[in-house]
């Protein structure tokens, strides 16, 4: 007879997966090479391996005691990485049950638990909030794409974008190939893009002026 902690885990493996485990490593930091799993299906997308170690080369610096959002978290790839390099705290941000399920159970995995806060939130209605705990020093975002949702989450932070980002703070979206982000006046300035694949990552600062003006970024300040 099974015992009742048992059918516990069957029960939850049954939630989370439905058919063989896809699985990824983190790419680098004191977890690498550690295993995370994500919920078989369609519904959530894990960022690809070679787009991960390309975009952390371009963020290792803002990495070290960063406090990172992860919007559209997904199984956390990016937010535990991000954690794994040197980031501080974490806040992850999805719909998705079932994914929330996997990304605790990765973050326990990782040990890094009492580092990473999951918050099952539609992430657009997320960013009309209060940031939890102040502002952030890096935000992430990777949404499904094409349906214009890294648009829209650029377009909430550019409202508050010192209530969101941390004086020197960056905003970075992965979209489609064929997706487009608009920012050319406002106050989110783009550095850069660059493509990989069928992925494009985008990534925007907080305009000087903007920064200055803003109260909710002065009261940020240490």
């Amino acid at each position: 007879m099974e015992s009742k902690g048992r059918r516990r885990r069957v029960s939850l493996r049954r939630l989370l997966f439905n058919g063989p485990e896809p699985t990824m490593r983190i790419i680098a930091g004191d977890k690498r090479r550690a295993r995370l799993v994500a919920p078989a299906g369609r519904r959530t997308r894990p960022t690809l391996a070679r787009v991960r170690e390309a975009l952390f080369m371009i963020l290792a610096p803002r990495l070290p005691g960063a406090r990172v959002l992860d919007l559209f978290a997904g199984t956390g790839a990016l937010g535990l990485e991000a954690l794994s390099r040197g980031a501080a705290e974490l806040v992850c941000v999805e719909s998705s049950r079932r994914a929330c399920l996997t990304l605790r159970a990765n973050a326990r995995r990782l040990g890094l638990s009492d580092r990473a806060n999951v918050i099952q939130a539609d992430a657009l209605r997320f960013l009309r909030r209060e940031a939890p705990g102040g502002g952030f020093d890096l935000i992430l975002a990777d949404p499904p794409y094409g349906r214009g949702l890294a648009a829209r989450a650029a377009a909430a932070v550019a409202e508050r974008p010192g209530h969101w980002l941390l004086p020197g703070g960056a905003l970075v979206l992965l979209t489609g190939r064929r997706e487009e982000v608009e920012a050319t006046e406002g106050p989110l300035a783009r550095p850069f893009s660059r493509r990989y694949g069928d992925t494009q990552v985008h990534v925007f600062e907080v305009r000087a002026s903007e920064t200055a003006a803003d109260p909710a970024a002065e009261t940020a300040k240490p």
